[in-house]
């Protein structure tokens, strides 16, 4: 009797110890998690058209630790060179960096950071050329309304 009582109570600590464990482990997960929270929904090529004469061999958009490839079409070369020589609106304290755009030209092996990305008012989103002497930003995102966003 005594060793069914011993080992019963045996499991038990050992159920309640791996409950407190996985416990601990979900606090520090949802402790050191951003509250803000994008969601890249999935595109296939067809949806835009991929140009074979555009200015940059790869794009990425790198935010909130993740890196995002962008499919190359004329939309997001247009945007990007745009991007280099906008004037308004202005990059301002209002705007917060949630990450960076990096492109690799043609005719280079290399990756070199383009500009940073910005969130503003009504969670609109922008892109930064670092080309742009203006200290201009490109609207990539009208906030819920998301027909004008490259990201997407």
């Amino acid at each position: 009797m005594k060793k069914i009582i011993s080992i019963l109570l045996l499991v038990i600590a050992i159920l309640c110890f791996s409950a407190c464990s996985d416990k601990d482990t979900n606090n520090a997960d949802i402790k050191n998690t951003t509250e803000v929270i994008v969601t890249f929904p999935n595109r296939t090529t067809t949806e835009k058209q991929v140009l074979e004469d555009s200015v940059y061999e790869k794009v990425y958009f790198e935010m909130f630790g993740n890196k995002v490839n962008a499919t190359i079409s004329q939309e997001l070369n247009d945007q990007l060179e745009k991007a280099k020589t906008i004037k308004e609106p202005i990059l301002d304290d209002s705007m917060k960096e949630i990450g960076s755009v990096w492109v690799q030209y043609k005719n280079s092996n290399e990756m070199v950071e383009f500009g940073k990305v910005y969130t503003g008012a009504e969670n609109k989103m922008y892109i930064q050329a670092f080309e742009n002497e203006h200290n201009g930003v490109l609207c990539i995102s009208e906030g819920n309304d998301n027909r004008s966003n490259i990201l997407f």
